[in-house]
Formats: C-alpha cells, structure tokens, sequence
C-alpha cells in the first residue's frame, strides 16, 4: 500500500517546498537577508541536513525582488559549481 505521494520538492529556479513549520533561526535568517541586500550572489555552505535550504527558501519567500534557486547538491566538485549556476541562468 502506498501513501500520496509527495509534491516534487524543487521547481527548475525556486526553492523547496515548505511542507513543515519553520522555527527559529532568527539571526541565520537576517545574517542571510542582510547578504542577498549587497551581493547578487549567495551561496549557504554546511553539513548535510543541518536546513541550509529550509532557511534559504524562508528568507526568499518574503524576498521583494526577482530571484533564482541554483540546486548545487549535484556539484559534488567544487570545479562544478560554476558550471551548475551557469546551466541555471
């Protein structure tokens, strides 16, 4: 028996789907805020599963201006990450 089925989670250039609440991360939020304001590129950086993407499509949600979402879990090498961003645009 299987259970419905999940919405895919991106959309080529937007983030995640929210599909559970957000707590927390207040100063991460405005520390990531307060980068995408002066630089046209932002890239989070972390472990796995630690909510980089979670706290990345938070802060974009309510962002006023147009936006893009690169996925760079594929980059697996640094050498790629341009090459991700690139295929984006």
């Amino acid at each position: 028996m299987r259970g419905p089925q999940c919405p895919e989670p991106f959309a080529d250039g937007e983030p995640p789907l929210e599909l559970t609440g957000f707590v927390g991360r207040t100063a991460e939020a405005a520390g990531l805020a307060a980068a995408l304001r002066s630089a046209r590129l932002v890239t989070v950086t972390g472990a796995g599963g630690v909510g980089k993407s979670r706290l990345a499509a938070r802060v974009v949600a309510d962002w006023e201006t147009a936006h893009g979402w690169v996925e760079l879990a594929p980059a697996h090498d640094p050498e790629f990450v341009e090459y991700e961003v690139a295929e984006a645009l």
